[in-house]
């Protein structure tokens, strides 16, 4: 995946959007909801469109990325994407989903379980999310070491502690907003990490709607990282980013 003359990695981009505002997706929720919980705003509207601005800031402050995928549900788009864009792809869940009784889904935990499975994906990705935006260039050494190990940010110590993935503690100390950032990840790792604890990430999947006893993808690949590979990443602390600009 190496590029032969910058020493550059072929890395895509993924994003997870929904409409939240779409009544046709809200109906659908409410066919599927159970819980008022479910139904809460804040879990998937996009009234400030952010999804816009933050491809913008790829453009201006990342442009060795490679293809862009965003993945949603059928049969929505954003009114305002340039579909016909060579580095842009949509993607929908029943093209990822290996098992269709998981559809549909209003959980971010689920859709992200599948992530590594969008087509034509490169080898390494960079997963963020539609209010991530980049303001000043951004190297892939950020992400990735010239040596080739991943650099994992928002560790408590170095280290995710298995408490944090195995009794619901997904957002102790507030340390939930340290690890909302970019994660770049390997498919292969991505893929691995579920066999952590198999019945637990089934589990995940079968949740229509966000659980608190839900694997988070993010957590759980950062966790699986240091812990069973650690000879190919390094745990960054928050004031180590610095450095890498």
């Amino acid at each position: 995946n190496r590029n032969l003359d910058t020493g550059e990695l072929k890395i895509d981009i993924v994003y997870t959007w929904v409409n939240g505002a779409d009544p046709e997706y809200m109906k659908l929720c409410q066919q599927y909801s159970n819980e008022p919980v479910d139904l809460n705003p804040e879990r998937f509207r996009d009234i400030y469109q952010m999804l816009k601005y933050s491809m913008r800031s790829l453009e201006l402050y990342m442009p060795w990325v490679n293809n862009i995928f965003i993945l949603t549900q059928r049969p929505q788009v954003p009114d305002w994407l340039d579909t016909s864009h060579p580095k842009i792809k949509l993607v929908h869940h029943d093209e990822v989903f290996e098992n269709k009784e998981h559809l549909p889904t209003f959980s971010c935990n689920t859709i992200e379980s599948y992530l590594h499975k969008i087509p034509g994906l490169s080898d390494y990705f960079i997963y963020v999310n539609d209010d991530f935006l980049f303001g000043k260039a951004t190297s892939q050494e950020v992400f990735i070491s010239p040596e080739g190990k991943i650099n994992v940010f928002g560790t408590i110590m170095g280290e995710n502690l298995p408490f944090r993935l195995y009794d619901g503690k997904n957002d102790v100390f507030g340390l939930g907003l340290v690890e909302h950032c970019p994660l770049l990840i390997r498919k292969k790792y991505w893929a691995d990490m579920a066999w952590i604890n198999p019945k637990k990430m089934e589990q995940t999947r079968s949740n229509k709607f966000r659980k608190r006893s839900d694997y988070m993808m993010p957590k759980l690949y950062k966790y699986y990282m240091l812990r069973h590979q650690k000879k190919h990443c390094r745990a960054l602390k928050l004031w180590e980013l610095n450095k890498l600009h």
